[in-house]
């Protein structure tokens, strides 16, 4: 839909002449063209978004922490930034990337790594999964041996207590 409301628009703008009627038509295809782009990248998401990826779930537990810090970090920054002699776009470039590496900064090595900032900032704590019997590391489960003497039948047969 949004790929017909879109042609449809730019052909009232430049054919018709300026007046009520068609400021009312155009923001009804402009609307209808808007919510079909949401609507598509929303159904895009769930295709290819849809799935257990390590990627997803870092920036699902990154989130909240991001949204929190930006608005302070977006301000301390825009504060430094606002009276240097460089031109809108340079100053809205740094201004975006600055708050992303810096969010990303705090979240990574300070807020991962702290038991109680991850309370604070609402971070669930991350859960290790058990491996077998005993709670090693998956590194000690891959086989340094031949496939009888594989690590992991040593251990759950206790040869290795």
């Amino acid at each position: 839909m949004g790929i017909i409301a879109f042609p449809v628009f730019l052909f009232l703008i430049f054919r018709f002449e300026d007046g009520i009627a068609r400021h009312f038509i155009e923001a009804l295809f402009n609307q209808v063209n808007m919510w079909s782009w949401v609507l598509a990248l929303f159904g895009l998401s769930s295709v290819f978004l849809n799935r257990k990826s390590q990627i997803i779930i870092y920036c699902n537990r990154a989130v909240y922490p991001f949204y929190i810090l930006h608005q302070t970090v977006i301000v301390v920054l825009a504060y430094w930034l606002m009276n240097l002699n460089w031109g809108l776009l340079a100053k809205f470039s740094t201004l975006v990337i600055g708050t992303f590496l810096i969010c990303w900064i705090l979240y990574e090595f300070l807020i991962r790594k702290s038991f109680l900032l991850n309370i604070l900032m609402g971070v669930k704590h991350e859960k290790r999964k058990k491996v077998g019997a005993f709670n090693y590391p998956a590194s000690l489960q891959i086989s340094y041996f031949p496939e009888a003497y594989a690590l992991n039948d040593i251990l759950n047969i206790g040869i290795i207590s």
